[in-house]
């Protein structure tokens, strides 16, 4: 909806394409390793999926990390700026704990999440900020560059 909005499709992609690239890589690590979750007392029910990697940590890493990436170029204040980064950073790692605490995982399951969730993220940054530059590029060579629209492009 704020897509449709704000016309702007840059924020809500990077969010959908870096989780639901996030999930489709856990499950098809998870088909291909097949991890007994730990052998001690569980304190919830297991998920089906293999032990390793932690998509729950993957998965925390990757929706706050492309939020964290939003608020670092949209948002104004350094406070708001620096919220944004220290929710990445800590509750990811809440997150891996927690699993690790409930019996979910081993600490090399919780590593790898975090090794999945951070290269997934990268990369899908990386790749909606190329599409944002082939769009501006394509628009400067068309001449279709609405007035007072910005030309430059973070690198990151």
């Amino acid at each position: 909806m704020s897509a449709l909005a704000w016309r702007r499709w840059r924020e809500p992609l990077l969010v959908a394409v870096a989780l639901t690239g996030e999930v489709i890589i856990f499950l098809l690590v998870t088909l291909l390793v097949d991890r007994p979750r730990p052998p001690v007392r569980h304190l919830d029910q297991a998920p089906p999926t293999s032990s390793f990697p932690s998509g729950h940590t993957a998965a925390a890493i990757v929706m706050y990390g492309a939020l964290a990436v939003l608020a670092s170029e949209r948002a104004r204040s350094a406070a708001v700026k620096g919220l944004f980064i220290a929710l990445a950073v800590a509750v990811p790692v809440l997150v891996g704990l927690a699993r690790l605490y409930r019996g979910m995982h081993f600490t090399s399951d919780v590593l790898g999440g975090a090794l999945l969730g951070v290269s997934w993220l990268l990369v899908s940054v990386r790749g909606v900020r190329l599409g944002v530059l082939h769009d501006q590029l394509a628009g400067d060579a068309a001449g279709a560059r609405p007035p007072g629209r910005r030309t430059t492009v973070r690198h990151g």
